[in-house]
C-alpha cells in the first residue's frame, strides 16, 4: 500500500509549496522534508483541520508553516513541546496549537535570525509543572524578528482558574514561579512584538532577559541591542508580571561571564500596551521594565490598572505599579491607576531602579490615580541612582477619571486648539494644534486631510504638557506643507485612539489660497 502524505503544489527558483495530505505527525514531518531542505525556502500549508501530534516535529531554517485558512488548522499536543525551531528564517503564520509548545534548538549563547510569528493560537497548556514551567514561545536569542497579532491563552497548570499553588522555586518554595510564560526570551535584538493578546496567563507573558548577547562567549559579542519594540499588547486574567524586561549580573550570563560595561540594550521602546482585569494577583503582579544598564529607553502611552477579573479571583496586589530603570529613560502619557475598593493595591506608581548617576529617569505627563500609596520610589543606593525628573503629572488619590467600576473603560474628549477655518498659501506650512483627555493611554493620533483613509501624519510621543496636573490633556500637533491641495475649503480630521482601540475624532475645515 503507497500512503502518500503530502502533495507538492508548486515550485519554482524561488523554492517550493508543499501541502500536508492527513491528519498525522507523519503527514507534516514529510511535507517538511519535501518542501524545506534548510538552505532554500519552502513552504508548507496546512488545510482545515486537527493534527494529532506524538512527540516534537524538527523545522529547519528557511521554512515556513502556514495554515491554508487562519486559525483553521490545530496541531494539538496534550501538553507536550510541539515544534523544535532549528535555524534562520522560519516564518509560522496562522496556526493553532493546542496543548502544546514551541522552542528553538541551541544553547545559551545561539542566535537565531529572521523568525516572524504571526495570527496563531497557542492556548490550553495545562500541565501541572514540579518546578519551574516551560514557556509556551522560547529562544535563547531572536535577532530581526517580528511577533505580531497572536493569542497566548489559558497557559495556567490544571487550566485556568485552578487555584496558585506552592512550588519548588529554586532553594525555597513559593507560589512565585508557578505556571509557565507566554513568551521568553534571552535577548532581542531587532526585534518588535506587537499587537498580540495575553489571557488567563499564571507567570509572565513577554519575559527578556538582556543577557545572552552579553556573554563574553557569545559569538560575534558582547553587543547592544538595538531597535526593540514592544507594543500595544493587551493583557486579561493576567496573574504575575505582564511585561518583564530584566539584565543579568556579571556573573550571570549563560556559559560564562557577562560584559556590563556595555549597554544590553539602546533604544528600547515600550509602548502602547494595556493590563487590566488581573486574576489571583499577589505580591509579584506587576510590571517590571528594569534593563539595568540600558539606554535611551522610552516607555510611553502604557495603561497598568489594578483591578480584578469580572469573575471575582481577587489576590493581594503588593507591588510598584511599574518599576523602570536605565540610563536616560523616558516614561510619558502612561495610566498607573487602581481601583479604591481594592483590599492592597500598588505599593508606588513608579520604582526607580539601578542607573548611571550621571543619567536622567523623566516621568511626566502620567495619570496616577486611585488606591496607590507612593508616587516614586528609588530601589538603589545613591551612588547607582539616576536623576528623577518627576514632573507634569496628574495625581489623584481619589477614584480615577472613569470612577471605580469603570477605571479600564474608554472615554476619550478630543479637541482642536488651534483656530478653526485657518487661511494658508498654497506650498506654505500649515499647523494645527489637539488636545485629548482620555481615561486610558493614547496610542496616537492620526490627521487626516478630506476623509482619506491613510493619515499624513502619525504622532505617538505627545508634546509636553507643562500644565497636565490641572487639566490632564495629552497635547498633539501636525504641520504639513499645502503644496499637495489644490485651492479651496478642506478639511483635517484629527483621529485619537486608546489603547482599549477606541476611537474618536475632530474636524476642523480651513482655507489654501493661490
Amino acid at each position: 500500500m503507497l500512503l502518500v502524505f503530502a502533495t507538492r503544489t508548486e515550485t519554482n527558483g524561488a523554492g517550493q509549496a508543499v501541502t500536508v495530505t492527513g491528519p498525522t505527525q507523519n503527514a507534516i514531518v514529510n511535507a517538511i522534508s519535501l518542501a524545506c531542505n534548510g538552505s532554500s525556502p519552502g513552504t508548507v500549508i496546512f488545510p482545515n483541520g486537527t493534527y494529532r501530534i506524538m512527540s516534537k516535529i524538527s523545522v529547519p531554517g528557511n521554512c515556513t508553516l502556514q495554515a491554508q485558512n487562519r486559525r483553521q488548522a490545530t496541531l494539538s499536543g496534550g501538553n507536550l513541546l510541539i515544534l523544535w525551531l532549528d535555524g534562520n528564517n522560519i516564518t509560522i503564520d496562522g496556526l493553532v496549537v493546542d496543548g502544546g509548545t514551541i522552542s528553538f534548538a541551541g544553547t545559551g549563547t545561539t542566535q537565531y535570525t529572521g523568525f516572524v510569528f504571526t495570527n496563531n493560537i497557542i492556548s490550553n497548556y495545562t500541565a501541572p509543572c514540579p518546578e519551574y514551567c516551560p514557556s509556551a514561545l522560547a529562544a535563547t536569542a531572536i535577532r530581526h524578528s517580528f511577533i505580531d497579532s497572536n493569542v497566548f491563552s489559558n497557559l495556567w497548570p490544571n487550566g485556568w482558574p485552578s487555584q496558585p499553588e506552592v512550588r519548588q522555586c529554586g532553594s525555597q518554595q513559593s507560589v512565585d514561579c508557578w505556571g509557565p510564560t507566554a513568551m521568553h526570551f534571552y535577548s532581542i535584538d531587532g526585534t518588535t512584538i506587537s499587537n498580540n493578546i495575553f489571557d488567563k496567563i499564571a507567570s509572565d507573558s513577554i519575559a527578556i532577559d538582556f543577557e545572552t548577547t552579553l556573554s563574553t562567549h557569545f559569538p560575534g559579542g558582547p553587543y547592544t541591542t538595538t531597535s526593540n519594540n514592544i507594543a500595544y499588547n493587551t493583557f486579561t486574567h493576567q496573574r504575575r508580571i505582564p511585561i518583564e524586561i530584566q539584565t543579568r549580573s556579571a556573573g550571570a550570563c549563560p556559559e560564562g561571564p557577562c560584559n556590563t560595561s556595555i549597554p544590553a540594550t539602546d533604544g528600547l521602546q515600550v509602548k502602547g500596551n494595556f493590563v487590566h482585569s488581573w486574576t489571583f494577583p499577589f505580591y509579584d503582579s506587576w510590571l517590571s521594565i528594569v534593563p539595568d544598564g540600558s539606554r535611551n529607553g522610552y516607555y510611553i502611552n502604557n495603561t497598568w490598572i489594578a483591578n480584578v477579573d469580572p469573575e471575582g479571583h481577587v489576590g493581594t496586589f503588593q507591588a510598584p505599579c511599574q518599576e523602570t530603570s536605565g540610563d536616560d529613560v523616558t516614561v510619558q502619557a502612561t495610566v498607573c491607576g487602581a481601583r479604591t475598593d481594592l483590599a492592597s493595591s500598588w505599593s508606588t506608581g513608579f520604582a526607580i531602579g539601578r542607573g548611571s548617576s550621571q543619567s536622567t529617569v523623566t516621568i511626566q505627563n502620567i495619570v496616577q490615580c486611585g488606591k496607590i500609596q507612593n508616587s516614586t520610589t528609588f530601589e538603589t543606593a545613591d551612588s547607582f541612582r539616576p536623576t528623577a525628573r518627576y514632573r507634569y503629572n496628574y495625581i489623584s488619590a481619589a477614584v480615577c477619571p472613569g470612577g471605580d467600576a469603570n477605571v479600564d473603560q474608554s472615554s476619550i474628549q478630543i479637541a482642536f486648539t488651534s483656530p478653526g477655518n485657518q487661511q494658508f498659501p498654497l506650498g506654505a506650512d500649515a499647523a494645527w494644534r489637539v488636545s485629548v483627555i482620555s481615561n486610558l493611554s493614547i496610542k496616537w493620533v492620526d490627521f487626516l486631510i478630506d476623509g482619506a483613509a491613510s493619515p499624513l501624519k502619525r504622532q505617538e510621543l505627545s508634546d509636553v504638557n507643562g500644565n497636565f496636573a490641572s487639566d490632564r490633556s495629552w497635547l498633539y500637533h501636525a504641520t504639513i506643507n499645502t503644496s499637495a491641495f489644490g485651492s479651496g475649503t478642506h478639511t483635517i480630521t484629527a483621529k485619537a485612539i486608546d489603547v482599549a482601540g477606541s476611537v474618536q475624532a475632530a474636524t476642523q475645515t480651513f482655507q489654501v489660497f493661490d
